[in-house]
């Protein structure tokens, strides 16, 4: 394991995460803004400043578009070349969390740790993902590593490779997601010395006089540019906005709740989460220096963002290194070792996972028999995505009845489900849906969105947009000469809000669409049918909005 362990997680990583990625759309509504940001600053030759349907994009700082940009130049503008990024930061993680297992502990430790965080739900999710969210993840991986090396590990003066490591970590980190990569190692840091430990380390081992400026260098080569040629609008809507903002105040009426992380860790880290009590028993009985620095590495985000006001599953991603460096070494228990709370957990979490599983596959099953004449090769997902759950509690039993030898059988289940949830997913986005129309209108066409403005529209029409929130603008428009092309939603039914009240006229779907007849977004406008204008309809999934939408588009070229 210790000579060929990190080339069978390579392969793993590539097989687990590139199957499906090139056909799964990009997921309104941050990967198609980052890849279209991409395809946009190509278009202008652009290196600094970010635009997103012809307007600056302050969201992220500069290093997510940059590491996109050669595979667009390698493999053309499409689903895949905007995932690779996530995908190599991913084998990356990976390979750094499987040396750091074989380092700290062995290379079994280290390949069972790094299999856990490979196959979690989570990563099966952000690791393809076009946002900048791996980069960060690895470069914070890779700091709270290098500050174990430099203030915490007993023994000899540190390698002076670890001041390189930390401090190019952490300025590439702020290039890829702002300061979170300085204030997560700075609270575990103050957790470790001041909470769970509370002894002295040797914080001139650190050089902050060499390392801060090291940081701000690579700050300032991207930043100063940045902030001279938009004025200051980088650092006040950058950061005002989309940092201190989301922290005291909820992004798009999301509402949660102050135990939110512990409940989506049920998600974020399915199925392995299951074998929480073993990690417990394994603090309990090794309470190091090296372990209690994984918790504080574990606990940092949770606490951080346990006090943001915005919270999303992922933003704890950061912790997950340490969370299954922690549970690998339950390897070391027997199984009569983690009799009581533990083992009863491990079956209450399967069992919960088990029966999200057939709920899921049920709900396809309804679909298929009720409702998939209106909505196509919707059933699939609802399928697909039971059999990656399956998949995913199937390997807990192998590991936790030590047959090892289910797990690859258990494996190939996900990886081949991928692909078909990708497929059915990629035919209800009803940007692609219109794509061959969009893209075949003349090049001056006036592209317009009333009441559905996801960006899918703008990477994968590649027109600028206008979004107008009227129908009297929409009339004006459509009085205007030239190519017109305006889009709107017909009808919303939420999942989670109003499924059950459409649920009677959803069995009784009308023709080609499951949606109603009496409410059309373009009635009673201006004449337009005598304007030279073509109607289409589109049913699918709008998955920012978890919701069914029907789809108006009406064109004239």
């Amino acid at each position: 394991m210790r000579h060929y362990g990190a080339w069978l997680l390579a392969a793993l990583t590539l097989l687990v995460l590139l199957p499906g990625s090139d056909t799964l759309p990009l997921i309104d509504r941050d990967e198609p803004r980052f890849a279209q940001a991409t395809r946009e600053m190509m278009e202008r030759g652009e290196w600094i400043i970010p635009y997103f349907n012809g307007e600056y994009r302050f969201d992220k700082p500069v290093l997510i578009y940059w590491m996109m940009r050669p595979f667009y130049n390698l493999m053309g503008v499409n689903e895949l070349a905007a995932r690779m990024p996530s995908i190599l930061c991913t084998l990356a993680l990976i390979l750094v969390v499987f040396r750091m297992g074989r380092r700290f502990f062995d290379a079994v430790t280290g390949f069972a740790a790094t299999f856990g965080l490979l196959t979690c739900l989570q990563i099966q999710i952000h690791g393809r993902s076009a946002v900048a969210d791996m980069p960060m993840v690895l470069a914070v991986t890779l700091s709270l590593w290098a500050l174990y090396e430099l203030l915490i590990k007993p023994g000899a003066t540190p390698d002076r490779k670890w001041f390189w490591v930390l401090y190019l970590s952490q300025g590439l980190g702020f290039l890829a997601k702002g300061p979170l990569t300085q204030v997560l190692p700075l609270v575990a840091l103050l957790l470790y010395r001041f909470a769970l430990w509370r002894k002295p380390l040797p914080w001139k081992n650190l050089r902050l006089h060499w390392g801060i400026p090291v940081i701000v260098l690579i700050m300032a080569a991207w930043g100063i540019p940045a902030l001279i040629r938009t004025d200051g609008e980088f650092w006040r809507i950058g950061m005002g906005k989309h940092v201190v903002e989301r922290g005291i105040g909820e992004i798009n009426d999301r509402r949660t709740f102050v135990f939110y992380y512990f409940a989506t860790a049920f998600l974020s880290l399915c199925p392995w989460i299951a074998f929480l009590g073993w990690g417990w028993r394994i603090l309990r009985r090794e309470w190091t220096p090296l372990n209690v620095w994984l918790l504080s590495f574990l606990a940092a985000p949770y606490v951080i963002f346990s006090l943001y006001a915005t919270r999303l599953p992922h933003y704890v991603l950061p912790g997950f290194a340490a969370f299954f460096l922690i549970l690998a070494q339950g390897l070391k228990l027997r199984r009569e070792d983690a009799d009581g709370w533990p083992r009863v957990f491990f079956w209450v979490a399967t069992s919960l996972y088990g029966l999200v599983a057939l709920l899921v596959f049920l709900a396809g099953l309804n679909l298929h028999l009720y409702i998939l004449p209106a909505i196509p090769e919707t059933s699939p997902i609802f399928w697909s995505a039971s059999a990656i759950l399956t998949g995913l509690i199937l390997m807990s039993l192998a590991v936790y009845f030590r047959r090892m030898r289910y797990v690859p059988a258990a494996l190939l289940l996900v990886v081949c489900s991928l692909p078909i949830l990708a497929v059915s997913m990629r035919k209800q986005l009803p940007a692609i849906q219109m794509r061959e129309v969009m893209q075949s209108m003349p090049a001056e066409t006036e592209f317009i969105a009333y009441r559905y403005s996801e960006p899918s529209l703008v990477f994968y029409g590649n027109r600028r947009w206008t979004v107008l929130t009227s129908l009297d603008e929409v009339n004006q428009k459509l009085r205007q000469p030239g190519p017109k092309f305006i889009v709107g939603i017909d009808e919303q039914i939420r999942f989670d809000k109003n499924l059950r009240k459409n649920y009677a006229r959803l069995l009784i779907p009308k023709t080609g669409s499951i949606l109603t007849e009496s409410e059309k977004v373009f009635d009673g406008l201006f004449d337009w049918r005598n304007r030279g204008f073509e109607l289409g309809r589109n049913t699918g999934l709008n998955y920012a909005r978890s919701e069914i939408v029907g789809v108006e588009c009406f064109y004239r070229r």
